[in-house]
């Protein structure tokens, strides 16, 4: 698969395809931690246009959560086009996997070290 191309088409600004093999201990098993059976991880997202940081609370945050519908078309439809070609693969929502430590939401995969690491 194309991965460079499917994201052009799908507006996607960056993506990252890494191996496990790639990623440091910590990142290779809380990812193994929520999938198993995983030998790569694709990282990917939009660039938040400048204006929505401007807007009012409710506006912002209404935005924010388009931009979040919409990546998460995106990794059902890469999941479609990966199974197709027989790659077998699992769409993360763009909001989980969390957990929640000292009162705080942390991610429990860290997708900026996955993605840094392609």
């Amino acid at each position: 698969m194309d991965l460079e191309q499917f994201f052009k088409d799908e507006r996607v600004d960056l993506f990252s395809d890494v191996s496990l093999d790639d990623l440091s201990g910590k990142d290779r098993s809380s990812v193994l931690e929520f999938l198993p059976a995983a030998r790569s991880v694709i990282v990917f997202g939009r660039e938040v246009p400048v204006a929505v940081y401007a807007m009012a609370a409710k506006e912002k945050t209404r935005e924010m959560y388009r931009i979040a519908g919409s990546l998460d078309a995106t990794a059902r439809s890469l999941v479609e086009c990966l199974d197709a070609e027989q790659f077998p693969s699992v769409p993360v929502p763009f909001l989980f996997p969390v957990r929640i430590v000292d009162g705080r939401v942390q991610g429990l995969v860290r997708l900026k070290q996955i993605a840094a690491a392609g």
